[in-house]
């Protein structure tokens, strides 16, 4: 019976692993990826794979090194992917890989906690059907769905198999991919210091350890390194009641909470002092009154970690039902974990619509296989050369030794040797997302002066919309 149940832990989540490369792939291959975020992330680790210096050009802070914007070490680590091809695909296929592996640890950790087979797999599923865990999957590439793999990987270690070293590791590798996550280790940890009574001084360390880190990378060495105060600090609330208000004050957070714990069928609710991390995770956007990257939605890439920890509140949940002296207690459990999974398939479906619905849309699959026109225009620029482009071509782009920016009306400051832009209609709005140029009116005025300049020379192509300059 084991065996058997092996085998569907192993076809369910290939099928989830198949289907996400699929998605994945299917942004790609209609020209959907970003320079943000992911062509920002893509650059900094091809240019770690070559040993060259991870210098970028943010759209904020300027040219600086990558640990300006994010002191993120842990990057350095994904380089070899890069070695093994230089087709960007491979990130992809990494987080989607990575995103069921998290999937895996959940269903783990639910067996070390003495649920059966069946609840187990059901969290494991409900967790990779919450729209939080799946959205970083049709936005670009974000290192959160890595990371939660080592925050996952770090707790099995520590909680579970007692193993100080790999969970050592994984703390490390994990804090190491973004100079906030540090924080979520705190929160997670929290629930674990007041019921692990034998482990509370390992623990007490951890939370310590965290905490240093977080300081001393997002402001202390950050700071340092982009001569500037801390880029995400947040604006917290002035009156001591927003600190409770805040969490509710707008239609669209409440949405937020209702969402989350309904994706989980409530379960989250039942289960005592693993709420905690729940609550501290989402403060992190509910709380401040302004925060650079806010966001009220289970979209972008936000929601992995809160993922795993509502993951995490239900299987205590369910714990806590087989704890409790009852008849029939199995069927009572089974019960309980179909009630949950009806409604999280209910959330999904009405609310929260996670990619993973596009496998039941037959227009997907009709357009799974069609590859954008813009990979054919894409061959008129040259490999080599600094390079200045829109946010959905400069991605395919980044594979080069030369600087790389983000379109601009004030080209001549950077001094480009390549400049490409579309002009043809009914493109994503995304496509122009940059520091400087917003719609299509200032691309076209970009165009004329591109035209009327004597250093600039367009490059001849069989598309009438679509223009490559070339400095002479």
């Amino acid at each position: 019976m084991q065996r058997i149940n092996k085998v569907i832990v192993v076809i369910l989540l290939f099928c989830f692993f198949v289907f996400f490369c699929c998605v994945s792939l299917w942004r790609f291959n209609t020209g959907q990826i970003f320079f943000y975020d992911f062509g920002h992330y893509a650059r900094i680790i091809w240019l770690i794979s070559r040993s060259l210096p991870p210098v970028i050009v943010h759209k904020v802070l300027g040219e600086i090194h990558f640990f300006g914007d994010h002191l993120a070490p842990s990057f350095f680590l994904l380089a070899p992917l890069f070695l093994i091809t230089n087709k960007l695909q491979i990130l992809l296929i990494e987080q989607a890989l990575m995103t069921v592996t998290a999937g895996l640890l959940i269903f783990t950790i639910a067996k070390r906690e003495t649920l059966r087979f069946f609840p187990s797999l059901a969290c494991s599923v409900i967790f990779l059907l919450f729209a939080g865990v799946e959205s970083p999957l049709v936005s670009d590439w974000h290192s959160e769905s890595t990371a939660i793999v080592l925050l996952l990987l770090f707790l099995y270690s520590l909680i579970y198999r007692k193993n100080i070293f790999i969970a050592f590791l994984s703390a490390i590798i994990f804090m190491g991919f973004k100079d906030s996550n540090p924080l979520s280790l705190f929160f997670i940890l929290i629930p674990y210091f007041y019921t692990q009574k034998k482990d509370r001084r390992i623990i007490a360390f951890y939370m310590g350890f965290a905490l240093l880190w977080f300081i001393t990378a997002g402001y202390i060495l950050t700071p340092l390194i982009a001569k500037q105060a801390y880029l995400y600090a947040p604006v917290l609330p002035v009156k001591p009641t927003e600190y409770i208000t805040n969490f509710v004050n707008l239609p669209i957070k409440r949405k937020l909470w209702f969402d989350s714990l309904s994706s989980f069928g409530f379960l989250p609710l039942f289960s005592g002092v693993f709420f905690i991390p729940i609550l501290a995770e989402l403060s992190i956007r509910l709380l401040p009154t302004y925060v650079h990257s806010q966001s009220f939605t289970l979209g972008m890439h936000y929601n992995v970690f809160l993922g795993a920890f509502l993951a995490i509140a239900s299987i205590k949940s369910l714990r806590i039902i087989n704890s409790l002296i009852l008849p029939k207690k199995v069927l009572i459990s089974n019960g309980t974990v179909c009630i949950a999974l009806i409604i999280a398939l209910f959330t999904a479906k009405t609310s929260t619509h996670p990619p993973l619905l596009l496998a039941i849309n037959p227009v997907f699959w009709k357009e799974w296989n069609k590859k954008s026109e813009l990979f054919k225009q894409i061959q008129y620029i040259e490999t080599t050369g600094s390079v200045m482009s829109q946010n959905n071509i400069l991605p395919h782009l980044i594979s080069r030794k030369d600087k790389v920016f983000l379109l601009s009306l004030s080209y001549k400051k950077y001094d480009p040797q390549h400049i490409a832009f579309d002009l043809s209609t009914g493109q994503n709005i995304n496509n122009y997302y940059s520091g400087e140029i917003k719609d299509i009116e200032q691309v076209i005025k970009l165009k004329e002066f591109l035209l009327e300049d004597p250093h600039y020379k367009r490059v001849s192509t069989p598309y009438r919309d679509f223009y490559v300059f070339k400095k002479q």
